[in-house]
């Protein structure tokens, strides 16, 4: 029998007007032994949240769908949103002092799926990870990569796919991929993405007719990124695959991968606007099928544009982006965005790194790209397929109302940012230094090594800021063998300092002034901040942190420096040796083949050096390098060893006399 609201003029009733909307909307989560911290499945557990309940749904932040309602397109698959009437009856009702009504009018209990259900259905193939992973209540993030079988014996066409994590809380991201060259399975560059999985994800669910061919033999490499949270957990990844029938061929490959993102992120301390932009072209036409906002602690907001060829511009949506509940917007077949081929997505992230945000420990401190969850990240996971012209034009001709395309103003589409109008600019020359704290180490001692790099704003100018007033650390300064000499844009963990075991909540702050700004990194015991081995590489080179622990660094040794006047070049010989891991070949770039590089750490000029960059050398071997010094005066250059995974450095003071004058 139908449920008849209550009659227009009289307050809600939970039995006839609330009840129905929280079996709907909010029961799946709301439930025992859901994530959910209450439940919401009778008059009674309800009652004692009317308030909360009102002000959370009155505010759009339950059930959660951060969309912006205003702008872009409205229309998805999984759309878990309250109308505009729900919102309405269920604020009337709270207002009214939430009366129960008759228990004659309370709809059936809903019957829900067990806990553990998939969202995409029961799998025709589950692939789990073959052990437990004990995920300790304070510990620095940890980044593993394991390979599976996946077990497949015949090539079949994948329509919906499924990543499932047993520790929801303790999981920042489960990647899986699909291995494409069997033979070297350790060379992941040749990865096929398959799916990602994060905080309030759900599954893939292809649109008919679209696909992904999974190979028989295929295996499976997961890169899991674990986070703790206070409380020691156990999680096991499983991933889940529907496939269509047997012989079955889709008319189009399905596509998934971070797009429009970028690594060149500026967060000032205490701003709570920064915004980045990126940008990715659509070199063929495409059907985007779903939209997923990538950021995050201080991730804020969120739009995707389309720029077409003829210049017009599209938002296709804006998001108020929550960490906690990384939703997936799944869109309607009849309102997916259809893109002609050139069409530059264009995309706008926002991050809060003020006092206001609950998530982070210490705002004061700059930010940037990093694979922490607190450090930062902008892009988003585009799900799409490609398709021809003629089709491109057919699909759009067979829409019922053919796409507007509007170009609402930066206040409008932003809604209450107040920078998004400030477009961050870029220098070449001009602008100043920020020193950056990456983060503390424990010693075997019970001492801790405070590590800092910094973030040089100028894409070309190289500033030289001598220790003293306007670079300098304390308590027990000036000088902790910080940098002088500054290269363009993010260096990450360049010096260290170390404090006493009993160094509690006391803090390290080192302070730079350049082109008239001042700067400063506070350096602090926080528990979130804590990295090793494992969290350096992930942040730097990005490949290898699977071998970490097997690697040892590379040793380096320099020979004496002869006499050096500015001007005249000097000849720098440096030897290293290494354990030959990362072997060449387990993945791309220079990983496996060993290098020595110099770099002016401190002085009062410019240093060349010819080669400029990286040497490679083989194992054990010398680098031979000339270096010209613009200055005399005192300096410190720094000799680094990389194995293509970590590097050791040793700096080399070098007196510079002037050139005689005759």
């Amino acid at each position: 029998m139908a449920i008849v609201p209550s009659a227009a003029g009289s307050a809600p009733v939970f039995t006839k007007d609330v009840a129905p909307i929280l079996q709907q909307h909010c029961q799946s989560c709301h439930r025992p032994g859901m994530m959910a911290p209450m439940s919401l499945l009778t008059f009674q557990e309800a009652r004692p949240w009317a308030d909360a309940i009102r002000r959370r749904v009155a505010a759009r932040e339950m059930p959660p769908w951060p969309l912006d309602r205003h702008i872009g397109i409205q229309q998805f698959k999984n759309d878990p949103s309250l109308s505009d009437a729900e919102v309405d009856t269920i604020v009337r009702w709270a207002d009214a002092g939430a009366p129960k009504g008759d228990p004659a009018d309370m709809p059936p209990p809903r019957h829900f799926e067990s806990a553990d259900a998939w969202h995409i259905g029961k799998p025709d193939l589950i692939v789990s990870l073959p052990d437990d992973h004990i995920v300790p209540a304070h510990h620095p993030d940890e980044f593993l990569k394991p390979i599976v079988d996946s077990g497949l014996t015949e090539d079949r066409y994948i329509k919906a796919v499924e990543t499932r994590p047993a520790a929801h809380m303790a999981v920042h991201h489960a990647l899986a991929y699909m291995i494409e060259d069997p033979q070297h399975p350790e060379d992941a560059s040749k990865d096929s993405f398959l799916n990602e999985y994060s905080v309030g994800k759900n599954g893939d669910m292809f649109p008919e007719g679209s696909g992904r061919l999974m190979k028989a033999g295929t295996k499976i490499r997961f890169d899991l990124h674990y986070h703790s949270y206070g409380v020691q957990t156990t999680d096991r990844i499983q991933l889940g695959l529907v496939f269509y029938p047997k012989g079955y061929v889709p008319r189009h490959v399905q596509n998934a991968k971070p797009l429009a993102g970028t690594s060149d992120l500026d967060i000032p301390g205490g701003d709570p606007n920064a915004r980045t932009d990126g940008y990715h072209v659509m070199t063929k036409a495409a059907r985007i099928t779903a939209y997923q906002p990538h950021m995050h602690n201080r991730g804020k907001a969120q739009c995707l544009e389309a720029i077409y060829p003829d210049a017009r511009v599209e938002t296709l949506n804006c998001v108020r982006f929550q960490q906690g509940w990384q939703a997936v917007y799944n869109y309607a077949d009849a309102a997916a965005p259809l893109l002609p081929a050139q069409t530059i997505l264009h995309l706008i992230s926002w991050h809060d790194n003020s006092a206001a945000n609950p998530l982070i420990s210490d705002p004061r401190n700059w930010v940037g790209y990093g694979q922490r969850a607190v450090d930062e990240m902008s892009f988003a996971w585009i799900s799409w397929y490609d398709m021809t012209d003629e089709e491109y034009e057919q699909e759009v001709a067979a829409r019922a109302q053919p796409k507007t395309v509007t170009t609402p103003s930066r206040s409008a589409r932003s809604g209450p940012i107040s920078s998004a109008d400030r477009f961050p600019a870029k220098y070449d020359a001009g602008a100043d230094v920020v020193p950056e704290f990456d983060g503390w180490e424990r010693n075997a001692d019970g001492t801790f090594n405070m590590v800092f790099g910094y973030m040089n704003r100028n894409y070309v100018e190289e500033p030289i800021v001598p220790v003293g007033p306007d670079n300098h650390i304390e308590p027990g300064g000036p000088d902790h063998g910080q940098p002088a000499y500054f290269y363009p844009r993010l260096s990450r963990y360049v010096f260290r300092v170390t404090v006493p075991k009993d160094f509690g909540k006391h803090e390290l702050v080192w302070t730079l002034s350049v082109h008239g700004r001042t700067e400063r990194a506070y350096a602090t015991l926080a528990p979130d901040l804590e990295i090793d081995r494992r969290i350096i590489v992930k942040n730097t080179v990005m490949i290898g942190s699977e071998l970490v622990d097997e690697n040892q660094p590379p040793s380096i040794t320099l020979d004496p420096i002869p006499p050096v006047t500015a001007g005249t070049p000097v000849t720098l010989v440096a030897s290293a040796s290494d354990d030959g891991l990362p072997a060449p070949g387990r993945s791309s770039g220079s990983a496996g083949l060993l290098s020595v590089a110099w770099i002016v750490y401190r002085g009062p000029g410019k240093v060349t050096f010819d080669p400029e960059g990286a040497q490679h050398v083989t194992n054990p071997g010398a680098s031979r390098s000339m270096a010209r010094f613009s200055e005399s005066g005192s300096y410190v250059l720094r000799a680094i060893a990389f194995d293509g995974m970590l590097q050791t450095f040793v700096d080399v003071s070098v007196f510079v006399e002037a050139p005689v004058v005759k």
